[in-house]
């Protein structure tokens, strides 16, 4: 996703996982976004931004997965992983957008390399973003 953000030119500098990871892990923050409450995800949020000297971020909620056999159908099995994107606004201080998103695996006799899947799923969701901010 950052790869794809940062090619568009649509943005001055893009902070990239590692450094948020380093921000979270260097302040004894959770990186699990699921185990926070609203206000203290703001308060992260903005702390986030503040230490990256970032105008806002990206994060992801993870909602689960589900797996279908689909035993009695012609489709054929997949996984299905669920997960809430969240963008918050350093300026505003608030989240500015919220979707859910889905990513649909059919499972098939070939490994799947997850890396690729994830990868997949950064680019698409980097073109979401690169939308909202032109409209």
């Amino acid at each position: 996703m950052a790869n794809t953000l940062e090619l568009s030119g649509e943005f001055n500098t893009i902070i990239t996982p590692s450094t948020i990871t380093r921000i979270l892990v260097d302040g004894e923050i959770s990186q699990t976004i699921n185990l926070m409450a609203d206000t203290e995800r703001l308060r992260i949020f903005k702390r986030v931004c503040e230490e990256a000297s970032a105008d806002g971020l990206v994060a992801f909620k993870d909602l689960g997965a589900e797996a279908r056999s689909n035993v009695f159908s012609i489709r054929r099995a997949n996984t299905t992983q669920r997960a809430e994107m969240i963008i918050y606004s350093y300026e505003l201080d608030r989240i500015i957008f919220t979707t859910e998103l889905e990513l649909i695996t059919g499972l098939s006799g070939d490994i799947q390399n997850s890396q690729e899947i994830l990868q997949i799923a950064g680019e698409a969701t980097a073109e979401k973003v690169i939308q909202l901010r032109n409209s």
